[in-house]
């Protein structure tokens, strides 16, 4: 049994103790900057390196090492991660019941049944099927009961208080009770989503509230869902196959008289939209009230990602900020978007991917045929033929390399040695599950 209370303790000195190094680590950057001396920062990094490893010991945000313990009590394959106290757990070796079924923390399934196919818990109920051909979905709640004897072709997970499943087809929403609620029928539907869902009859796409009514009085030939209390929407323009987009509030207004070719949603308060100028189209950026607030100069834009959007001219990516500023000088012939820091360029035709950090600093001098997304500090990458995993500072996570890889999600990544042998790794590189 852990000490739970001297664990927290540890936890607790661990945390304090990178508290403490901040300040110095921030100085020593702040000095390197200026000077180019990175000896300092290296010493730091070692340090920090060491600390960050031992608290990650401590914390397993992904309950890796307990999952991975539960499959191997129950010679499962696979156990998903907990959603409402309950796992998704498959096994597809050569077992009787073999498929997949819901295990608690302490590695008790639920109920016998065995399903064909299933979803994460969501308001209390998961999505199942015992079909062969993944339809007859019908839902159960935490303790493996049925909720209703109905049945339906496919289905989406319970969101305020509703589902949208789809029978005949059409789409159609039911409450926890399984009930018909709306005794409507839809060929779109979406999730509900703080009060509203988009839905479509025919052609006309518009907004339900929770009682079925159009939330607003407008439809329209596309809809989306509402990001930072606005939404993209769009008309074809008349006589033409284009789509006008423009944005609207939550009471259905909206926010501007001007019409785009190409919008982007909300993020970080602005938008990227697209429109003819004077000299041709060119991406802008608004604020939420619909004002232009970084000119129209761009040939190609993407949402903000902390802080910077990736964006294109003459060719050449750049990074700029809230205030239009670019923080690269040198324009990249390719770019991905900003995630925990750093972000994947390239400075010429071929594929050598390299990282820079939020003011244009290279991370590494080394360069990758492929380089992903950051996520918890990890990312994945090809060099040489081979995929493996890098933390931060530009150094190889584990001795092992792949010919085949790909990130799972929530701290696992799907690999491949030879053509046949595929198995999860977590973000240290240790095999956890068979695939």
């Amino acid at each position: 049994m852990l000490n739970t209370e001297h664990n927290c303790q540890e936890l607790t000195n661990l945390l304090q103790e990178l508290k403490n190094l901040k300040p110095e680590f921030d100085l020593a950057y702040q000095e390197a900057l200026i000077s180019r001396d990175l000896t300092k920062l290296r010493e730091l990094k070692v340090v920090l390196k060491d600390k960050v490893e031992k608290l990650e010991m401590k914390i397993d945000p992904h309950d890796i090492e307990l999952r991975k313990k539960i499959a191997e009590k129950n010679f499962f394959d696979f156990v998903d991660i907990f959603s409402e106290g309950l796992a998704l757990a498959r096994k597809s070796r050569v077992y009787s019941d073999r498929g997949y079924s819901y295990t608690n923390r302490a590695g008790k399934v639920i109920s016998s049944e065995v399903y064909n196919d299933a979803r994460r818990f969501s308001e209390g109920l998961a999505g199942v099927t015992t079909s062969n051909y993944s339809k007859g979905w019908f839902f159960i709640d935490r303790a493996g009961q049925v909720i209703n004897s109905e049945k339906y072709d496919n289905v989406r997970d319970f969101s305020e208080g509703l589902a949208c499943v789809w029978r005949g087809s059409k789409w159609f929403y039911i409450d926890q009770n399984g009930n018909d609620v709306f005794k409507k029928r839809f060929d779109a539907a979406n999730s509900f989503s703080n009060g509203l869902a988009c839905v479509a009859i025919d052609h006309d796409h518009f907004y339900i509230d929770h009682t079925g009514k159009n939330a607003f009085l407008e439809k329209y030939d596309f809809v989306d869902n509402f990001h930072e209390d606005l939404a993209r929407v769009g008309n074809f323009s008349e006589g033409a196959n284009n789509m006008d987009y423009f944005f609207i509030n939550r009471a259905g207004q909206a926010i501007n008289q001007e019409k785009y070719i190409e919008a982007n949603n909300f993020f970080e308060g602005l938008a990227a939209v697209k429109k003819y100028y004077s000299g041709g189209y060119k991406y802008s950026f608004i604020d939420s009230t619909g004002v232009e607030v970084i000119p129209a100069k761009y040939d190609y834009a993407t949402r903000f990602f902390e802080g910077l959007a990736r964006v294109k001219r003459n060719g050449k990516f750049y990074f700029i900020d809230h205030a239009g500023k670019e923080i690269n000088s040198e324009g990249y012939d390719g770019a991905s978007d900003f995630h925990e820091g750093l972000a994947a360029v390239k400075t010429n035709k071929k594929e050598e991917w390299f990282y820079i950090n939020q003011i244009g600093q290279k991370i590494s001098p080394t360069r990758y045929y492929y380089a992903g997304n950051f996520s918890e500090g990890v990312a994945l990458v090809r060099k040489d033929n081979k995929n493996f995993l890098i933390n931060k500072f530009g150094e190889e996570i584990g001795s092992d390399k792949y010919d085949g890889a790909e990130s799972y999600g929530e701290g696992l990544y799907l690999v491949r040695k030879g053509y046949e042998n595929k198995f999860y790794i977590d973000q240290r590189g240790r095999k956890i599950f068979d695939a």
